[in-house]
């Protein structure tokens, strides 16, 4: 009782501590919950949750556990409040018990009350920073307004405000497909070339890993051309949103992903990173040649960029504030296997539409993806005990 108490407190209570593991636990139980969907429900309600689970209950909670280290971190800003980690995480289980419910209706305001509450929570660390501005911020804002919009168009939807089939298509566009992939290409590009071996760690006030918050920096043109390719499929202009994407996410991939560059030092896990952004960036092309088969290829970045690349920067997060050696995580065959299957789970889903056996493929695919999970979670277990055994000696 005293151990459940006594993490509480840290959690919860401690701003010395990171915010993150509450959050990165909320992801993990929503995630098995949408994926199971697949395996147990049948209908309109997978095809209705699945897709907001997955973003929501699983993704949301993530960038959050992120955001809410990094944001202070970065820009120098007052480390998150007590208050802010307590509603944040009780919003997300709210929201984790109406999907279960099935109340729609009120789902979708919760979710818009705790992003205009995320909203406050940038205004005022943006306001009290000390520091500059890492170039990935303004990927963390266009995201942030993405999924805003796309909260509120669910409103009005869904309130019976504003009737018009046309509302779940730019919801699906700006929200499901757009927000979490603005924000994933942005912290990218901090975290996954360093891990690749393509890229040194930014020292402190590095130029390049900083921009002047108000000059015209290329990193803001960019953040804002791939916003503007999900507003323009949402008025209808699919084929000449997908091409501009396509050409977007292949400059952030030479510029900032640093994807076409020579690895300097080789691992597996670096190696996996670059299959995983080869896959984010097929994925992109291969929509812009086959608009028509969006729902599956978009696959290819649902499992392998927002699942797998998410994965690993838990990964590092979780090591690095614990203070766990990264020799762990490279040799860990538990965890290299959990990155395999995850891409095993991607091409089981994605291939599924052209196959006779689809419904048994996204099964397939449900299963895999939470046998991934699982060996995850086993493997950093692994590591925190090896980890205390090592500090006790």
């Amino acid at each position: 009782m005293m151990k459940l108490i006594n993490s509480i407190k840290n959690n919860f209570l401690n701003e010395q501590t990171d915010p993150h593991k509450p959050f990165f636990l909320t992801a993990f139980i929503g995630g098995f919950f949408g994926i199971m969907l697949w395996l147990f429900e049948k209908g309109n309600m997978s095809l209705l949750w699945h897709p907001e689970i997955m973003v929501t209950n699983y993704l949301l909670p993530i960038a959050a556990g992120f955001l809410l280290v990094s944001i202070p971190k970065f820009l120098g800003s007052i480390p998150t409040k007590p208050i802010d980690r307590i509603l944040f995480f009780s919003l997300f289980w709210v929201l984790l018990i109406l999907a279960v419910l099935q109340k729609k209706e009120i789902y979708y305001i919760v979710k818009l009350f705790l992003l205009l509450y995320f909203g406050l929570y940038l205004i005022i660390r943006y306001v009290k920073k000390k520091g500059m501005v890492p170039y990935f911020f303004p990927f963390v804002i266009f995201a942030f307004l993405l999924a805003l919009s796309g909260t509120v168009v669910q409103n009005l939807y869904y309130q019976s405000i504003i009737v018009d089939a046309q509302l779940l298509f730019v919801i699906k566009k700006i929200y499901f497909h757009g927000f979490f992939w603005v924000l994933f290409s942005g912290v990218a590009s901090k975290f996954l070339p360093m891990l690749m071996g393509v890229a040194p760690k930014p020292a402190p006030k590095d130029k390049k890993f900083y921009i002047n918050p108000f000059s015209l920096n290329v990193w803001y043109i960019v953040s804002a051309l791939l916003v503007s390719t999900y507003v323009l499929e949402s008025f209808g202009m699919i084929t000449e949103g997908v091409i501009l994407r396509a050409f977007v996410v292949f400059f952030i991939a030479y510029k900032g992903w640093h994807l076409f560059e020579k690895t300097k030092q080789k691992s597996t896990l670096g190696l996996l990173i670059k299959i995983i952004l080869w896959h984010a960036l097929a994925g992109h092309l291969l929509i812009a040649a086959f608009p028509k088969h969006v729902v599956h290829l978009a696959h290819i970045i649902f499992v392998g960029a927002f699942s797998t690349g998410s994965l690993i920067v838990m990964t590092r997060v979780y090591l690095g504030h614990a203070g766990i050696s990264f020799e762990m995580e490279k040799q860990s065959k538990l965890y290299l296997a959990a990155i395999i299957i995850l891409i095993i789970a991607l091409h089981t889903r994605v291939s599924s539409f052209v196959l006779k056996t689809y419904e048994r493929h996204l099964e397939m695919a449900s299963l895999t993806w939470g046998v991934a999970i699982i060996l995850w979670i086993i493997a950093i277990t692994h590591w925190f005990k090896s980890h205390k055994k090592k500090a006790g000696a």
